[in-house]
């Protein structure tokens, strides 16, 4: 199947063994850094398996850019989300009695949705994936349909396999999700969080429009600008869009805009993205050259989700944070102010002391002088040597070095 349907002449990273664990039906946790192939891993189970497979992911972009790219390998599979109206809706609903339909991709709030369960619970269903299952964290914030992943297991009176893929959990976040999905008895099954392919590059109390226009006039790579805000989003758009070949995204655009600009940049290779982390994770473009985050992001997993566009052929890619104490301000402003309306005071308590927590962490790496290849990895728990020369922190020190030489 992998050669026939994929096209690859063999497994890399612990692909193999992930689907293996699968096939055998083992409840699993795959961490994959970016790039690793994660969607092959339950994606060949899916289509081995007897019945269906129901892919929960919060992201609308990935749901259609994994199924535009199943359905052109023949591979039948159908969307359940709000973007569809209600005919879409009505022709994918539908379409699950074939039998050669495979794999359903939903967003989390289906979990919950009547119609949904009751249409959804006709059929043999062999395996529940939550792909990049780091987002349940989310349901802090705003995803708290994701609360209901248990729930939703427990309707049905057989066990159903699950399955989740991410790049980024460490101890704290998989603990978490354990305990949101009621995982017990599974693999673990991770690979090396580092990528080595990256140069990582932090510049303190630099003028960031500057810096980027002059970044963008020296660099004829595609890549990802992100920003905070949907505001600071539209100002650089509106700042560049003259002088460069940029487009924008946010969550607060439309459907049909957040297409036409997404597809606009996948299907070109000369577009600057402008954008909030709406954009990007699980798109599979291998030739984005360069990141550049205009704030400090709020935590290393959101730094490493982002810093996940780049490269991911495992070519030369550079990847860049720009920070100021404005930054750090602004994302304890945004704790300070997290939505209390839904959530009594111990939990509202505990969303905040864990993103302080966060915030804390990735504030430690930017302000280190360890290696920031080694930062990362740590903390995830894992132990590297210095990358030497692919951060700015390790060509600083070689600098030094030179210097006294």
């Amino acid at each position: 199947m992998l050669k026939n349907v994929y096209n690859y002449s063999g497994f890399r990273n612990n692909q193999e063994e992930i689907i293996d664990s699968l096939l055998s039906f083992k409840d699993t946790v795959a961490i994959l850094k970016t790039g690793g192939g994660k969607s092959i891993c339950f994606q060949i189970p899916a289509i081995l398996a007897p019945g269906k497979t129901i892919i929960v992911t919060p992201l609308i972009s990935l749901m259609f850019d994994q199924v535009r790219e199943l359905n052109d390998k023949n591979i039948k599979s159908v969307i359940i989300n709000s973007s569809l109206d209600d005919n879409m809706l009505k022709d994918e609903y539908n379409m699950l009695k074939d039998d050669n339909v495979k794999m359903i991709y939903i967003s989390p709030e289906r979990l919950q949705n009547k119609k949904f369960i009751n249409i959804i619970s006709k059929y043999k269903i062999s395996y529940l994936i939550i792909d990049e299952a780091h987002t349940i964290m989310w349901h802090m914030d705003f995803r708290e349909s994701f609360l209901n992943i248990k729930e939703f297991i427990n309707l049905f009176k057989y066990k159903i396999c699950i399955g989740l893929f991410s790049a980024t959990v460490n101890y704290w976040t998989l603990k978490e999700i354990k305990n949101v999905v009621g995982l017990t008895n599974y693999n673990l099954i991770k690979t090396s969080f580092d990528r080595p392919e990256l140069f990582y590059k932090i510049y303190k109390n630099v003028n960031k429009i500057n810096f980027i226009d002059e970044y963008l006039l020296n660099n004829n790579n595609q890549g990802i600008i992100y920003c905070q805000t949907r505001k600071e989003v539209m100002a650089l758009y509106d700042y560049f869009k003259n002088k460069y070949n940029v487009t924008y995204y946010h969550g607060g655009l439309n459907d049909e805009i957040k297409m036409k600009n997404q597809d606009y940049f996948v299907k070109r290779n000369d577009v600057i993205m402008i954008s909030t982390v709406a954009f990007g994770m699980g798109i599979n473009k291998p030739n984005i050259r360069f990141i550049i985050n205009y704030n400090m992001p709020d935590s290393v997993e959101s730094l490493s989700q982002m810093m996940g566009r780049c490269s991911r052929d495992g070519k030369y890619g550079e990847c860049i944070i720009l920070y100021n104490d404005i930054d750090l301000r602004t994302l304890y402003y945004f704790i300070r102010e997290i939505d209390t309306t839904k959530k009594d005071m111990k939990e509202i308590n505990n969303i905040k002391k864990y993103k302080y927590i966060s915030l804390q962490s990735i504030k430690k790496i930017i302000n280190s002088n360890m290696c920031i290849h080694r930062s990362i990895a740590y903390y995830f728990g894992e132990k590297i040597n210095n990358c030497i020369n692919m951060c700015s922190i390790c060509v600083k020190n070689i600098d030094k070095k030179s210097k006294i030489i």
